[in-house]
């Protein structure tokens, strides 16, 4: 009996390898999850043997010849640990994911905060299309040309 407080009946794994899979070994403790087995195997000699699904008609054969492959022995933590693994891979893919998202924005912020930046100097600039008044007065012949006494002639060298 002291085997069933240590060991799994069916898996025959070690209860402290449960430790990893919270409630696992309250479900086989003592021997409690062996009773599944042992009333489906009933279940399968009350059975006929004609209407057995292939599942049952795969079991039904194995007890027959004493074999107890269909059995999960220590299949259980392999199980867990490949789909444990088969997620961290893709909790790892994701996190990947999530670093190059991140690279690409913080550098789609620093373009645009560069962007930022010249556009803000281009408006702190004084524009050439809008010139500030002037604070003296213009030269009066550049503003208020004087009209030209000469009057050109055909045949005047304009030369």
């Amino acid at each position: 009996m002291n085997d069933l407080e240590d060991k799994c009946f069916i898996s025959s794994i070690d209860r402290f390898t449960f430790n990893s899979y919270p409630g696992e070994w309250e479900k086989r403790r003592g021997g409690q999850y062996a009773w599944h087995y042992i009333h489906y195997t009933s279940y399968l000699f009350e059975k006929s043997s004609e209407e057995y699904t292939g599942l049952e008609n795969s079991v039904s054969e194995c007890l027959k010849t004493h074999d107890i492959s269909f059995l999960p022995i220590e299949s259980l933590v392999l199980q867990q640990r490949v789909e444990f693994s088969n997620e961290l891979e893709r909790g790892e893919s994701q996190e990947e994911s999530l670093r190059q998202e991140m690279s690409k924005l913080r550098e789609e912020m620093a373009l645009i905060r560069s962007q930022q930046k010249v556009q803000t100097s281009i408006n702190s600039r004084p524009s050439t299309l809008d010139p500030q008044p002037s604070t003296h007065d213009p030269q009066p012949s550049t503003l208020n040309p004087q009209p030209s006494t000469h009057n050109p002639q055909v045949g005047d060298d304009l030369a």
